[in-house]
C-alpha cells in the first residue's frame, strides 16, 4: 500500500509540473503578443536569457539562502509577468521621475519593467549576491543609471523617497510579515504599497483597492495601500 501511495503521489507531481510548464508558457506568449515590439522588452529578455543561461533561478537559491537566518518560506520563488506590474502601475496614480521599490525583487525583472513602463526610477533590493550580481550587470548593459540594485535585508531598506514599494512576499511567515509591517512605517506618507495574498493594518496604511492577477505560481490576491500621515493615525489612535 505504501508502495502504491507513493507512485500516485509521484504521478501527482509529474502531472503538476507539466501543468506548471505548460501554464507559464502561456504566459509567455500572451506577454510575447503585448510587448514583442517593444525594442526594450526583447533586450531585457536577452540579457536574462544569456545571464541566466548556465545558472538556474532554484539551483541559486538552494545554494545561497542557507547562508541567511531566514526560513525557508522567505526563499519560495515566483516572478510577476510584466503584463502584471502595467496592471498594477495602471491602477496608481505614478508618475515619470518616481521611485518604484521592489522589496524582494530576486532576479529584478519587476525594477526593469516598471522602469520601462513608467519611465520611473527603480531599485530593487535583493539579500541574495547572486540574483544582485547578475542585476547589476544587466543594468550597467543596457545603460540606464536610474536603475539600481542593493544587496540588503528588505528589513534594512531606504524607503524615504518612494512612491511606491511592490512586495510580492506570499510566502512570507506570519512572524517575518510583522517585521515587515513596522518596517513599512518608514514609507512617507501618501506612498503607494502593494503587497500580495495579505492586507497591511488598517491604523498605518488605507487599503483602497483589491485586484486578482496572474503571476507565475497562479493568481493571487494583489491589495493596494496607502500610508497614513502622522495625523490621521494620531486621530485614529484617539478614537480607538
Amino acid at each position: 500500500m505504501k508502495f502504491i501511495k507513493k507512485l500516485f503521489e509521484s504521478i501527482e507531481l509529474v502531472f503538476i509540473g507539466f501543468g506548471n510548464l505548460f501554464y507559464n508558457l502561456g504566459l509567455t506568449l500572451y506577454e510575447t503578443f503585448l510587448f514583442g515590439s517593444k525594442s526594450w522588452w526583447w533586450k531585457i529578455r536577452f540579457q536574462y536569457f544569456v545571464n541566466y543561461i548556465f545558472s538556474r533561478t532554484n539551483w541559486i537559491v538552494r545554494r545561497e539562502s542557507g547562508e541567511f537566518d531566514y526560513p525557508e518560506e522567505n526563499f519560495i520563488y515566483g516572478e510577476t509577468p510584466c503584463f502584471t506590474i502595467k496592471q498594477i502601475l495602471e491602477a496608481i496614480d505614478c508618475q515619470p521621475g518616481d521611485l518604484f521599490i521592489d522589496l524582494g525583487c530576486g532576479r529584478g525583472l519587476t525594477v526593469f519593467y516598471s522602469h520601462f513602463l513608467k519611465d520611473m526610477s527603480a531599485h530593487g533590493y535583493e539579500i541574495l549576491p547572486a540574483f544582485v550580481r547578475k542585476a547589476r550587470k544587466i543594468a550597467n548593459s543596457i545603460g540606464d543609471k536610474n536603475i539600481k540594485f542593493f544587496e540588503k535585508d528588505i528589513l534594512t531598506a531606504d524607503l524615504s523617497s518612494a512612491k511606491i514599494i511592490y512586495i510580492a512576499g506570499t510566502t512570507f511567515p506570519e512572524d517575518f510579515i510583522q517585521k515587515l509591517n513596522q518596517k513599512l512605517r518608514d514609507a512617507p506618507p501618501g506612498c503607494h504599497i502593494v503587497t500580495l495574498s495579505y492586507n497591511l493594518p488598517n491604523k498605518y496604511f488605507n487599503l483602497y483597492r483589491e485586484m486578482v492577477l496572474y503571476f507565475t505560481w497562479g493568481k493571487s490576491h494583489v491589495y493596494f495601500h496607502k500610508r497614513r500621515d502622522k495625523k490621521t493615525v494620531a486621530k485614529r489612535e484617539r478614537t480607538q
